[in-house]
Order: C-alpha cells, then sequence, then structure tokens
C-alpha cells in the first residue's frame, strides 16, 4: 500500500528514473521522532500491508561420496523419503509464516518509514537533495529500566513497618481488653476466692523457681533416658548438614547425547542447578520477591528452627525458665511448617 503525491509523480524528470531514492521521494515521508518511530497523528504513506508465502512441495536430497559414518546410507535414504518430504515441507512453510508475520510487523514498517525519510536528501532534483548527506542518526530503544530505585525500596520498608505497626497495636489492643476483663473479673470475686487465687499463683509460681533452681538442662536432666539426651543433638545437627547439602550440592545435571548417522557425540554438564545457584538466578531474572520467599522460608528459617531447638536443649533453667522453654518449644512446633 502506497500514497504517491501526484505533482511529484507527474513532474518526475528522465533522468532519475533508475534511482530508487527518487521513486521514493515520490511518496510523503512520515513524521518520526527521535527514536526513527513514526508519530501517532502522522499518516502512514507506505505500508507492507498483507504477506503471503507458500512452498507447495520441498524435496531434499543427499548423496554421499567419502563417509565415515556407518549409517549415513540409511540417513540419505530417510531424508529422500516421502514422510520426511512431508515434514520438511511443513517445517519450512511454518518458517515462512514467521518471516512473513515478521515483515508485516512494525520493525519492517520502522524500517520502510526511515528510508522514506532519507529518500528526498538522496534524491537529485528533491529541493531537499544533499550531495553530501549522512545517514540519519537516531535515539537507541531504551530497555525498560527493571531495578529497583531508592524510592521503591523506601515505599517497601515503609509497607513493612506500617504493617508491623499495626500487628503490634492489634497485639496490643488485644492485650488491653484482656487486662480490663480480668481485672473486672477479679473485682466481682468474693474475698475468700482472691485470697485462694492469691496463694495457688504463689504456689506455681514458688513451685516453677524451685524446679528452675533445683532442675538442669533437658540435655543434663535424669529423668529424659540417655540414648534420648544424646540422640536429639545428633539428630538436630544431621538435619542441618541435610540442609546445606540440600542447598549447596548440584540439584541435577543435564547431560546431552544424540546419535546421527551411527555417529555418537555427548554434551556433558549441558546444564547444572542447585537450590543456592537457582534463587540467584531468579533474583537476577528479577524475581527478586520470589527470590527473597525462597531465601527466608528455604534458607534461613529451617536453620533458625533447629538452632533454636539445640540451644533450648542444651540451656539450663537458670538462662531459660521451664515455662518459657515450654512456650518457645510450642511456638517452634506450631511455625516449624513454614519451611519449605
Amino acid at each position: 500500500m502506497t500514497k504517491i503525491a501526484e505533482s511529484s509523480l507527474l513532474g518526475f524528470p528522465l533522468r532519475d528514473l533508475f534511482d530508487l531514492n527518487c521513486w521514493a521521494a515520490t511518496i510523503p515521508a512520515p513524521a518520526l521522532d527521535s527514536r526513527g518511530v513514526r508519530v501517532d497523528d502522522s499518516e502512514l504513506t507506505a505500508a507492507l500491508s498483507d504477506l503471503e508465502a507458500h512452498i507447495g512441495s520441498l524435496i531434499v536430497t543427499a548423496r554421499c561420496t567419502n563417509c565415515s559414518s556407518p549409517r549415513m546410507s540409511e540417513l540419505t535414504d530417510l531424508i529422500s523419503s516421502p514422510a520426511a518430504r512431508n515434514e520438511t515441507t511443513d517445517l519450512a512453510n511454518d518458517l515462512l509464516d514467521y518471516v512473513t508475520q515478521l515483515m508485516g510487523g512494525n520493525f519492517l514498517q520502522v524500517q520502510i518509514d526511515r528510508v522514506l525519510n532519507e529518500a528526498a536528501r538522496k534524491c537529485p532534483h528533491s529541493p531537499n537533495y544533499n550531495p553530501d548527506a549522512t545517514p540519519l542518526v537516531y535515539e537507541a530503544f531504551q530497555a525498560p529500566d527493571t531495578s529497583y530505585s531508592t524510592a521503591y525500596l523506601a515505599l517497601l520498608g515503609a509497607l513493612a513497618l506500617a504493617l508491623v505497626i499495626i500487628v503490634s497495636l492489634i497485639v496490643l489492643v488485644v492485650k488491653c481488653i484482656v487486662r480490663r476483663r480480668h481485672r473486672k473479673w477479679l473485682i466481682k470475686l468474693p474475698p475468700h476466692q482472691m485470697k485462694k487465687l492469691a496463694y495457688q499463683q504463689r504456689s506455681e509460681v514458688d513451685k516453677e523457681d524451685k524446679l528452675n533452681i533445683t532442675t538442669s538442662s533437658m540435655f543434663r536432666s535424669p529423668d529424659i533416658p540417655r540414648i534420648v539426651r544424646f540422640l536429639i543433638p545428633i539428630i538436630i545437627v544431621s538435619n542441618v548438614l541435610f540442609f546445606l547439602s540440600g542447598h549447596l550440592s548440584l540439584g541435577a545435571t543435564v547431560n546431552i547425547e544424540a546419535e546421527v548417522a551411527g555417529e555418537k557425540f555427548k554434551i556433558e554438564k549441558f546444564f547444572e542447578f542447585s537450590m543456592a545457584r537457582s534463587t540467584v538466578d531468579i533474583w537476577k531474572a528479577g524475581g527478586r520477591e520470589l527470590a527473597v520467599i525462597i531465601l527466608i522460608f528455604s534458607g534461613i528459617w529451617p536453620y533458625t528452627k533447629l538452632l533454636m531447638t539445640l540451644w533450648l536443649w542444651f540451656s539450663s533453667p537458670s538462662n531459660v525458665s521451664i515455662s518459657r522453654r515450654g512456650s518457645i518449644l510450642l511456638w517452634l512446633d506450631w511455625l516449624a511448617k513454614w519451611s519449605m
């Protein structure tokens, strides 16, 4: 599809009949921006509106004159077979479809628009002719910036801080409500029940203080069988080593083995990946949120829960009280399910 200026065509001099730039100059050039792309309000004057190409039958033949591969004769027969002819034809038509779509797309249109803008400068009878004209230089297309700016990181930090503040406020409000209800409940109790409740609380505190003083860590406790006391640390350390092995060792290796005409070839370690390397690749590819999630729940938290359990196993009640130790173990048991 072309739109040619009538005045340029009727006034075309015969001396420039074989100058392709002059023929292109008869087509009004669209306005381009600094990157050489037609602006939105500029008229489209030349374009490849439709392109069709098709191959009816593609025949590939091969003849071996001096071959070292033992099965080259079978390969030549296979290439010349009707089935291979159909497959080759389909492959060629698929390739043609891809090329025609590419030529009918924006890439070719940009090149046409740029040629039209330079044609008048290279045509001798054009008013804009310049014998010393140099090709126009356009600005390069800028790739989208996938890096995180300081403002974006500050926004993420502010959102995280706001979330922590909101959760803290909710916990504080819940505690205040519970304490207020508990205070109202205590006021309604008769005096003898108040004394009984205070006595029970003092007894529990004294009992825990006595246990904290008289007992030892779980590793040294005589109430736990000796085999369990030594087996638990071994199991925890073994789990840590298993995690390290899983994170740092190769997860898989891709090798390529092929045979063509009886000739075998092999590519060792075509691709390798591990947990740590995959996380780094995800970060570099732009999936930073996913990489952070994997790092926290698969890299940091599994070791944290195991090391905390090991620390509680060896800590004496004088460092960590029995009630606090039990509470931490219960929380670890509940949160341990969040490790991948």
